[in-house]
């Protein structure tokens, strides 16, 4: 049988304390996997040739790519606080 008394304060503190810690430990695997995508990438520009002068739906691919994980790598640390103090909301 269900219940539908409302939850305790410490059971709903837990949930929110594993709310955040997941929350936390997504932003940290995004963020982290964003920045060594970033480090990869910029060991092997050196190596790279020049671009071609028109440029195909892969390279458009790829810079479109590389821009999201750019932004998620420096734009996700910052957002964190805020992103923490919505999960609570």
């Amino acid at each position: 049988m269900l219940s539908l008394s409302p939850p305790s304060d410490a059971s709903l503190a837990k949930a929110i304390r594993r709310d955040r810690i997941w929350s936390l430990a997504a932003i940290f695997v995004v963020c982290g996997t964003a920045w060594v995508y970033l480090a990869v990438t910029a060991a092997q520009m050196s190596a790279m040739a020049p671009m071609p002068v028109q440029w195909s739906v892969m390279d458009w691919a790829a810079m479109l790519i590389m821009w999201w994980v750019m932004m998620a790598a420096r734009m996700l640390p910052s957002a964190t606080p805020m992103i923490l103090m919505f999960s609570t909301v």
